[in-house]
C-alpha cells in the first residue's frame, strides 16, 4: 500500500523520464510491477489527480457472492465451485462462506488426524463409496476429511472392491457395530439436548424417566428393542413409565379451573387471587407454589402499569381542606368517596373515565365514560352516585385539584347533595393515592400490553364499562377475604 505522496512522486518521475518504468523503479525502489505504475499514470492523465486512498472496489456483487455460497452448500467442494463459476479465488470463496456460515470449517480445523479416526468409521466410508449411492465429495464432507483421505482408505481397506473385502471381513457385523456406535453417540446427544444433561454424561447415570425421554426422541431413527438393549432398560419398565407419563397430570382439572379464572379476570389475576378462585370444596387452599408452577406452565402472566392523566389547570377557585388526609379507610359504606379522571389513548382517539370509589371496600359506586374530560363527565358521574345514597348518608368526597372539582357546577351539585368536599394538596398525587391505585390496576389489567388497533371508541367504551361492572361484582380482593366488593357487602349485611 503506497501513500498519496509516493504514488504522485512515481507518476511525475515516470513522465519526466519519458515513461520508463525501469528508471522509476531504480530511483525510487517501487512499485514492484509495471501495471501498478501504469494504472496510477492513467488515473492521473484522466483526472489530473490521484485518489487520496487506494481503496479497492469490490469485484463481485452481493448476488454473485450469495450464488457462489449457495452452490458450495450444494456440493461442499470449493474447487468444484470455482471451476463451475469461474470465480473467485479459493481464499475469497472461503471468506464468503465463513461470513454466512461461521461454523462451516470449524470441524475441519479441529478434526483429528485421519490416522486417529476409528477403524470402523473408515470401513463404513469405504462401504458408502462402493454402494454407489453417495458421491466421494459427500462422503468426504460426511466424515470431515479430504477426498484424498477417502481414496487412501479405499486403497488400504478394499482396493479390489467391496466383494473382496467381504470375503475377508464380516461386513454385516461391521455395519451393526457402526450402528451401535452411532446409537451411543445419539443417546448422549439427546441426553444433552432433550433433558439438558451436561456433556459427558453416561447413559448409566440416567433415571427411568430420563431414559424414556431419550428413547422417545430417537424412536423415529432406531427400533425400540435395540434402543432398550443399548440403554439397558427392560421393556416392561419402559412401558410402565410411558403409562405413568400418559396419566401423570393429576392437576388437569385444576389447570382448567386456573385457565378459566384467569380468562374471567380479563387476564389480570396473579397467583394469589387465582388461588382464591380455585380453592377446594371444603374451603382449603392449594399451595401457592403449585398455583405459580401451573400458571407458569400454562403461560398465564399479568401485565404492567404506567401512565397518568393530569387535569390540573391552576387555582381557579378556593380549595377546600384535605379532610381525608391520606386515611383511605372507612367504617361503613358511603362514608368517604374518592374521585379522579384518567385518560386512555387508543388509535381511534382518546377516552376518559371518571369513577367514584368508596373507601369502605374499593367499590366503584358510579362512573361515567366519555371522549372529553368535560364538566358534564364528572357531573353525570356525581348525579348517578348521589342516587345510590340512603337517607341520612352524606359522604366526604375527595378529589385532586383538577378544574372539574373547582367548577361552580361541581360545587353547587355537592352542596345540594350535602356532600363534604375534600381536596389534595397541589402537585401531591399521594393525597389521592387510593384512587390512583385503582387506575393503576385497571390499566395494568385490561389496557397496557394489549393492541387496540382497529378497536372503535364505542367498542372500547363497552370494554371499560364491562370491566367496571366486573370490578364491583366479580373481581376478588385479598383484603376482603377473597371476595369482590359486592360479595363483601352482602356478607357484612350492609346491603
Amino acid at each position: 500500500m503506497y501513500s498519496y505522496e509516493e504514488r504522485m512522486e512515481a507518476v511525475r518521475l515516470y513522465i519526466d523520464c519519458n515513461f520508463s518504468f525501469a528508471v522509476v523503479k531504480r530511483k525510487l525502489g517501487y512499485p514492484k510491477q509495471y501495471t501498478s505504475l501504469r494504472g496510477w499514470y492513467e488515473e492521473y492523465a484522466a483526472t489530473s489527480e490521484l485518489k487520496s486512498s487506494m481503496t479497492r472496489e469490490k469485484r463481485y456483487s452481493k448476488e454473485q457472492r450469495q450464488h457462489a455460497v449457495r452452490y458450495y452448500k450444494k456440493c461442499h467442494n470449493i474447487a468444484k465451485t470455482i471451476r463451475h463459476l469461474n470465480y473467485p479465488s479459493r481464499p475469497l470463496l472461503k471468506a464468503w462462506i465463513t461470513e454466512q456460515y461461521p461454523d462451516e470449517f470449524t470441524d475441519y480445523k479441529s478434526r483429528r488426524p485421519t490416522t486417529a479416526i476409528e477403524k470402523e468409521l473408515k470401513e463404513q466410508a469405504v462401504i458408502d463409496y462402493y454402494e454407489g449411492e453417495t458421491s466421494i465429495t459427500d462422503i468426504a464432507y460426511k466424515y470431515k476429511v479430504s477426498r484424498t483421505a477417502i481414496y487412501k482408505w479405499i486403497e488400504k481397506i478394499a482396493p479390489n472392491g467391496i466383494k473382496a473385502y467381504e470375503s475377508s471381513e464380516d461386513i454385516d457385523n461391521l455395519k451393526r457395530e457402526i450402528r451401535r456406535l452411532r446409537m451411543e453417540r445419539d443417546i448422549l446427544e439427546e441426553a444433552v439436548n432433550v433433558i439438558k444433561k451436561d456433556k459427558g454424561i453416561s447413559s448409566d447415570n440416567l433415571n427411568s424417566k430420563e431414559k424414556v425421554m431419550v428413547i422417545d426422541a430417537l424412536r423415529d431413527k432406531y427400533g425400540l428393542m435395540e434402543l432398550l438393549s443399548l440403554i439397558k432398560m427392560p421393556k416392561s419398565t419402559y412401558m410402565y413409565n410411558k403409562h405413568i407419563k400418559a396419566h401423570s397430570d393429576n392437576y388437569a382439572m385444576l389447570r382448567n379451573r386456573i385457565r378459566q379464572a384467569f380468562i374471567e379476570s380479563y387476564a389480570t389475576y396473579g397467583y394469589r387471587r387465582i388461588r382464591e378462585c380455585v380453592k377446594k370444596d371444603d374451603g382449603t387452599f392449594y399451595s401457592g407454589k403449585l398455583i405459580r408452577r401451573l400458571m407458569s406452565e400454562e403461560n398465564l402472566t399479568a401485565g404492567n402499569y404506567t401512565g397518568k392523566y393530569n387535569s390540573y389547570k391552576g387555582e381557579i377557585s378556593p380549595a377546600p381542606e384535605n379532610i381525608v388526609n391520606r386515611t383511605f379507610i372507612a367504617d361503613r359504606p358511603n362514608e368517604k368517596w374518592l374521585t379522579d379522571i384518567t385518560e386512555f389513548g387508543i388509535p381511534a382517539g382518546k377516552v376518559y373515565l371518571s369513577p367514584i370509589i368508596d373507601c369502605y371496600d374499593g367499590m366503584p359506586v358510579a362512573w361515567s365514560i366519555g371522549t372529553s374530560p368535560s364538566s358534564a363527565l364528572v357531573g353525570n358521574m356525581l348525579n348517578a352516585a348521589v342516587k345510590t345514597l340512603k337517607e341520612g348518608e352524606a359522604p366526604v368526597i375527595h378529589s385532586d385539584r383538577g378544574w372539574h372539582y373547582r367548577d361552580i357546577k361541581w360545587i353547587k351539585a355537592t352542596d345540594k347533595a350535602c356532600l363534604t368536599r375534600s381536596m389534595s394538596r397541589k402537585a401531591c398525587s399521594a393525597d389521592n393515592s387510593a384512587c390512583e391505585g385503582f387506575f393503576g390496576r385497571l390499566k395494568n389489567e385490561i389496557f397496557y400490553n394489549h393492541s387496540w388497533v382497529g378497536v372503535s371508541i364505542r367498542k372500547f367504551t363497552e370494554i371499560i364499562n364491562g370491566y367496571m361492572f366486573w370490578y364491583a361484582a366479580g373481581r376478588i380482593k385479598e383484603s376482603l377475604g377473597g371476595l369482590s366488593p359486592l360479595q363483601y357487602r352482602v356478607k357484612q349485611g350492609v346491603i
